[in-house]
C-alpha cells in the first residue's frame, strides 16, 4: 500500500492519522482478516488517529511514539488496549518503511518500552456455582440452548463453537467433540461458518449419563 504523489512518490505531509486510516481501510478492503480482528483495529485507530492527527509520518519518532504509550497509560487504559494499539501502530510502520515514507520504523520494541501484562482473574463459576447451574439445568427441557449450557459447562468451549457444533463432530462412544468450525460475527450484522485451519481441539465431552444420544441428533446441524 502507497499512497503517493502524480510523481509517483510518497505523500511526506501526510500525516500518521491520515496514513494509519488508509492503512486499516487496505487491509478491511483485503477481505483477509476476521471482522473480529477489524473492529479491534478500529478502536485501536481511534486511539492512534486522536494522539497523531497533526503527526507527519516522515517526523514520528521513538519518542513521540513513547509518548502516546505513556499517554493511553495515564488515561487508565489496560495493559493490554495500550499494547494493541501499539502493535497496530507498529504494523502500519513497518508499511511505511515499505512504502518510503521511513527509513526504519520508530516502534520498534528496544525503543518503546510497553506496560506489564495484567492479570485478570478469570470470570469463572466456583463449585457451588456449577452445582446450582447443573440443577437447574436437568429441571430444564433439553432445547438447543439447555444443550448448549451443559456442552459450555462440561468442555469449556466458546460460544461461537458451541453455536457452529454439528453431530458429526461428536463422539459419544469415546466421549469427545472434535472443535474444528465455529459461528463468527460478520461486519454486516450477520454471521458465518468459520472453518478452522487446523483442528483447535478434541475437548472430552461428559455427557452419556445425561442421555444426550442421538435422538437428540436434530439438535446439532
Amino acid at each position: 500500500m502507497q499512497a503517493a504523489n502524480n510523481e509517483g512518490k510518497p505523500d511526506l505531509g501526510k500525516t500518521v492519522a491520515q496514513y494509519m486510516t488508509e492503512y486499516v481501510d487496505a487491509l478491511k478492503d483485503s477481505n483477509s482478516l476476521e471482522w473480529s480482528t477489524l473492529l479491534g483495529y478500529g478502536t485501536s485507530l481511534g486511539y492512534i488517529a486522536a494522539d497523531m492527527d497533526d503527526v507527519p509520518v516522515t517526523a514520528l519518532t521513538s519518542s513521540r511514539v513513547q509518548r502516546f504509550v505513556n499517554a493511553l497509560n495515564k488515561k487508565g487504559y489496560s495493559p493490554s488496549t495500550v499494547r494493541k494499539a501499539y502493535m497496530l501502530l507498529n504494523q502500519g510502520m513497518k508499511q511505511a518503511v515499505r512504502d518510503g515514507y521511513l527509513d526504519k520504523s520508530p516502534c520498534e520494541r528496544g525503543y518503546v518500552r510497553l506496560p506489564k501484562k495484567g492479570y485478570t482473574r478469570p470470570n469463572a463459576l466456583d463449585v457451588e456455582g456449577r452445582a446450582n447451574l447443573l440443577r437447574l439445568l436437568d429441571n430444564m427441557e433439553h432445547t438447543p440452548t439447555t444443550i448448549a449450557a451443559y456442552i459450555a459447562l462440561y468442555t469449556g468451549m466458546r460460544q461461537g463453537e458451541i453455536a457452529g457444533l454439528r453431530w458429526r463432530a461428536v463422539n459419544l462412544g469415546k466421549g469427545v467433540i472434535h472443535v474444528s468450525e465455529a459461528i463468527a460475527q460478520s461486519g454486516e450484522g450477520g454471521t458465518y461458518s468459520k472453518v478452522y485451519s487446523s483442528m483447535r481441539k478434541s475437548t472430552p465431552c461428559y455427557v452419556d449419563n445425561r442421555q444426550f444420544d442421538s435422538d437428540h441428533a436434530d439438535l446439532f446441524t
